[in-house]
């Protein structure tokens, strides 16, 4: 009987050890299939993100650029060369105006600028001219002349050597159309010019000129207003200068312009 239970048991343990290798190496086959299925199912995740990531990057590469191009776009404008506005000029070497247009294709405001750039160099020249003397001069040689014996110095600049010489240079500047008064400053002698080069100071009160308006005009000369400001309200005085006057441009033959009509403000 003693036998006959252990071989049972024995078949028993035999049995046992069998089914159990059979459901480890199932077990292990079911792992083995499960791992394959999860590693290609991971390959083909990764494969899904890389290109997902790859169209992502590709779109906002392409947003940015067009950001970036349309910034560009919008903050650096297109250099283009500036056309001459009608009515532009400019200054000559003596300071005589060059209007890029003839004077009858301007309007006011291209004429009134123009012509404010030539009174400023009409009043520099006349200063020059009338009050200090803009050639070199010999300080120690001098003459008399007049009632009063002014003192009137030997002028050393070449090509300077009559008071034609002299008027030819002023006149790049103001027409000739209009008297000048160089012979109160300038005089001539055997061949040579002396200037007065005489100093004093300019109105103290004088605070400026703006030509104002257009007033009239002929084919070859144009006239306009110029306000003077001067600064004796401050110190509680009657106006002693115009603040109006006539100032005039003359058209040369060749368009340049020269000053006319013109008195020196201050």
């Amino acid at each position: 009987m003693k036998r006959f239970l252990s071989a049972v048991t024995a078949l028993s343990m035999l049995c046992l050890c069998s089914c159990g290798n059979k459901t480890g190496s199932s077990a292990e086959n079911s792992s083995q299939e499960t791992t394959a299925a999860v590693n290609e199912t991971t390959a083909e995740t990764s494969e899904t993100q890389t290109e997902t990531v790859a169209a992502v990057t590709e779109t906002v590469t392409s947003a940015q650029t067009s950001a970036v191009t349309d910034a560009v776009a919008t903050t650096v404008p297109v250099t283009t060369p500036k056309a001459e506005q009608p009515g532009s000029y400019h200054k000559d070497e003596n300071g005589a105006v060059i209007t890029d247009v003839p004077a009858a294709e301007m309007d006011d405001a291209a004429l009134i600028a123009a012509a404010q750039a030539l009174f400023e160099t009409a009043c520099e020249t006349q200063w020059n001219y009338t009050v200090g003397c803009p050639f070199a001069m010999d300080n120690n040689t001098y003459i008399n002349v007049g009632q009063f014996g002014w003192q009137f110095f030997l002028v050393t600049e070449p090509g300077i050597n009559s008071i034609a010489d002299v008027e030819a240079e002023y006149h790049k500047v103001f027409s000739d159309r209009y008297p000048n008064s160089l012979s109160e400053t300038f005089a001539e002698e055997d061949q040579h010019v002396y200037c007065l080069a005489g100093s004093r100071g300019s109105n103290i009160f004088y605070l400026g000129s703006e030509i104002v308006s257009v007033d009239s005009r002929t084919d070859d000369e144009i006239f306009f207003t110029v306000h003077h400001s001067y600064n004796y309200a401050d110190y509680g005085i009657e106006p002693m200068e115009p603040e109006n006057e006539t100032f005039s441009v003359v058209i040369e033959p060749d368009g340049t312009w020269k000053a006319g009509q013109f008195r020196l403000p201050y």
